[in-house]
């Protein structure tokens, strides 16, 4: 407020060498609104789980208890803050040959609380291992679930539903979120990925949801694909090598050969050859 208090002003308090002061104090200001609206993501996110932690006080302190455990509410709504928490952290990735199911199940077990249905397909507990950070994988998985609640109680549909789907090609596995709304405009999917870009209503969303996504997914080696659903709806695809093919790959790179080249063919069955 005060930059631009001193803009409107300018001509009468402020000659040419006072360019770069004014130059420096915006600057500053547009530093201080990022770290605002990154704060302001925080806070959103953090009041759901805080506040279901605190209505299981009562149960805790007296005689009655909940329909639901409260113990198990408290540990899942731990959970999602430690995620919350990790976006603000500086970030760095514990790589480790991870299980997605065993990324997947808390994830949708959190999100489960009746307001939009989710399926977990068939065939996400036979995909192979991929080499990631299960904490940063399961607030990017996270991410995309929200959305996708958001965007089919604002649709008002009269069937919501979101399937996470095993996703694959020829030497990379992940999971496809899946979500049967309104679909995203051309427009939007050209700069949904930018940093503090957002459709949804002031007060609702920062922008920093999808960026984030991406952000983490390129520096964990894998990949984000998206494309409209066959029917209606939007598909979220998150990709990562093998640690099969990765493997492969460090054992071609120890070679010493100086180039080295991976392709991967489409076999019978469900298989792949090298």
């Amino acid at each position: 407020r005060h930059v631009l208090n001193l803009e409107s002003r300018r001509e009468r308090h402020f000659g040419p060498a006072d360019e770069e002061l004014l130059t420096a104090l915006a600057g500053f200001a547009a530093v201080v609104g990022s770290i605002e609206k990154v704060f302001e993501h925080a806070i959103h996110q953090m009041k759901g789980p805080v506040t279901n932690i605190l209505n299981q006080v009562p149960y805790i302190t007296s005689a009655g208890r909940s329909q639901r455990d409260p113990v198990e509410i408290i540990q899942r709504n731990g959970m999602a803050l430690r995620s919350v928490i990790s976006l603000l952290a500086p970030r760095t990735f514990d790589l480790l040959p991870v299980r997605l199911l065993s990324v997947i199940e808390p994830i949708v077990a959190l999100a489960r609380d009746g307001t939009v249905p989710i399926h977990v397909g068939h065939g996400i507990d036979e995909m192979p291992l991929v080499r990631v950070d299960a904490t940063i994988l399961g607030e990017i998985l996270r991410n995309l679930i929200d959305n996708a609640t958001d965007e089919l109680i604002d649709a008002k549909h009269s069937s919501p539903l979101i399937q996470l789907v095993p996703a694959t090609m020829p030497g990379w596995a992940g999971v496809s979120v899946q979500d049967n709304g309104r679909g995203i405009s051309e427009k939007n999917r050209e700069r949904m990925y930018d940093r503090y870009f957002t459709t949804k209503r002031a007060g609702k969303g920062t922008g920093v949801g999808l960026w984030f996504v991406k952000d983490a997914i390129t520096q964990m080696g894998g990949k984000i694909e998206d494309k409209p659903a066959p029917e209606q709806g939007t598909i979220f695809s998150v990709l990562f090598p093998s640690v099969a093919l990765l493997a492969i790959s460090k054992r071609l790179g120890d070679s010493g050969l100086t180039r080295t080249s991976i392709r991967l063919y489409p076999a019978t069955g469900t298989k792949s050859e090298l």
